[in-house]
């Protein structure tokens, strides 16, 4: 579980190297026997076996202590080159995990048009495919917003086409009660002026009677 030796500008010495993982110390311990290992590779070791994986002396975790701060110091000074894609920077062990963590979160501006970028993105980068792949996702996405609205307009359209059907319907039966009751009103009218006549004449034969 230590840091891969390809990633190192030069060939690490073997001293900074964990004898299980064989490569370069992370978070280095000691033994009580006195060999060095990452921390994680001598405690996954230790849960199965009870003994140095070198010198084969019985160790136990409480056995394990930090190594001495100088020999840590020269482990992390060790320079390394960032192993994430498209990247490269080199810097000293000690600065290689937070790099890390900003190399594959953080993106950075092209150069040339400006497109926010990982650096693993950089290196296949092509400005022109990517301006276009972007006009491309914009015209879909109008032609999708567009066509919501036109769905929308013909919903609406649809609707106010039955409303006016509605109307007009409303409009006729309107009419056709005002013209029933005008021609109710209208027998009631003629049966009342038959009615009038009838005793108009009935009132002047009695008076000839006279």
């Amino acid at each position: 579980m230590g840091y891969d030796v390809t990633w190192f500008v030069t060939e690490p010495p073997e001293q900074y190297k964990c004898a299980i993982c064989t490569d370069v110390f992370c978070d280095p311990v000691t033994t009580r026997c006195g060999h060095t290992y990452c921390r994680a590779c001598i405690t996954e070791w230790l849960s199965t076996t009870r003994q140095c994986p070198e010198c084969r002396d019985p160790i136990a975790a409480h056995d394990i202590s930090n190594v001495p701060v100088a020999f840590k110091q020269l482990v992390n000074a060790l320079q390394v080159t960032c192993p994430e894609e498209g990247c490269g920077d080199i810097m000293a062990l000690d600065a290689l995990d937070k790099h890390r963590e900003k190399c594959v979160t953080e993106k950075r501006p092209c150069p040339q048009c400006h497109s926010e970028l990982f650096k693993r993105e950089m290196a296949q980068h092509n400005c022109i495919q990517h301006l276009k792949a972007i006009i491309e996702e914009r015209n879909q996405h109008l032609k999708e917003v567009t066509a919501v609205k036109d769905k929308r307009i013909a919903g609406l359209e649809e609707e106010l086409r039955l409303e006016k059907i509605k109307a007009t319907e409303a409009r006729n039966q309107l009419m056709k009660s005002i013209h029933a009751a005008v021609e109710a009103e209208n027998q009631k009218t003629e049966v009342w002026k038959a009615d009038l006549k009838a005793e108009v004449q009935e009132g002047a034969g009695a008076v000839s009677e006279l």
